[in-house]
């Protein structure tokens, strides 16, 4: 029975180490045009309906996304909105710089 018990804990270990990672993220940071973070700033990923704010240090992040290309929307009331289009691709970490511009 322990043998049993050790056997089926070996595979279950095996089985998490090799689960390929079917998902990747969005990692990045929103800055202004005259380079300071930019915390607030509304994230969105186009045509879905998932959506973040930045903190205040510029930076956000989207986790489990499908692999794929995505257009990503940065908004701000008093800012242009500004689309960016990035590919996320599995078990990776696909990374974005997005400077917003005063409409002022």
């Amino acid at each position: 029975m322990r043998l049993l018990f050790l056997f089926l804990l070996l595979l279950l270990a095996i089985n998490a180490f090799t689960q390929k990672n079917e998902y990747g993220s969005i990692k990045g940071v929103v800055s202004t045009s005259d380079g300071k973070p930019a915390g607030s700033v509304t994230v969105a990923i186009k045509n879905t309906k998932i959506g973040t704010i930045t903190n205040d240090d510029g930076s956000f992040e989207f986790k489990k996304i499908k692999p794929g290309t995505y257009v990503i929307i940065l908004s701000f009331v008093g800012f242009e909105s500004k689309e960016i289009s990035i590919d996320v691709k599995a078990g990776e970490e696909a990374a974005i710089r997005g400077v917003v511009k005063s409409i002022l």
